[in-house]
């Protein structure tokens, strides 16, 4: 149930719901980072149950929990999933340094419930993008360059080295 509803809130950009099932998650004591390798096992199953006309003989599940899974493929499409997924894979070899595991899930999360379907699709699936007319950039002008007054040396002195300067 908390993969769904966390999954949920991803996709319905709900950052405060998605920060509850962490906290929720903590309170009960489960560890970080396993807590997102089930998740993104969770979401695992969601995309084989959307990419497999019969999901029931890939995955081992009740049917309480296929019909979840099922529930769960229309809140996004397969590239918003697995963008999702990778992200989250991402985020689970940064949790093995991390010292504030917590901080960077939330932190992950935010982004996720925030980025919406405003990820990186395949050229096929992509709609087209409008043109925009080529343009010059404007020119600036370039600045000046200001050179330091000149350093008065004794003339007197045959070789001056910095070492060997008169001190001001």
């Amino acid at each position: 149930r908390v993969f769904s509803e966390l999954y949920r809130a991803i996709c319905g950009g709900d950052i405060e719901g998605a920060l509850r099932e962490v906290s929720e998650t903590v309170s009960a004591g489960r560890e970080i980072a396993q807590f997102v390798n089930d998740l993104i096992w969770y979401l695992r199953n969601v995309l084989l149950c959307m990419s497999a006309d019969d999901p029931e003989d890939i995955l081992d599940a009740s049917d309480e929990d296929l019909a979840r899974f099922r529930e769960d493929t229309a809140l996004a499409d397969k590239y918003r999933l697995i963008h999702i997924m990778q992200r989250l894979a991402e985020l689970s070899n940064r949790l093995r340094t991390a010292p504030q595991k917590r901080t960077l899930f939330e932190v992950e999360l935010i982004v996720l419930c925030t980025e919406g379907d405003a990820v990186a699709r395949p050229a096929a699936a992509a709609a087209p993008a409008a043109t925009k007319p080529h343009t010059e950039p404007e020119r600036r002008p370039e600045p000046q360059a200001t050179r330091p007054d000149p350093v008065p040396w004794d003339t007197t002195a045959e070789m001056q080295t910095p070492a060997t300067a008169p001190q001001r």
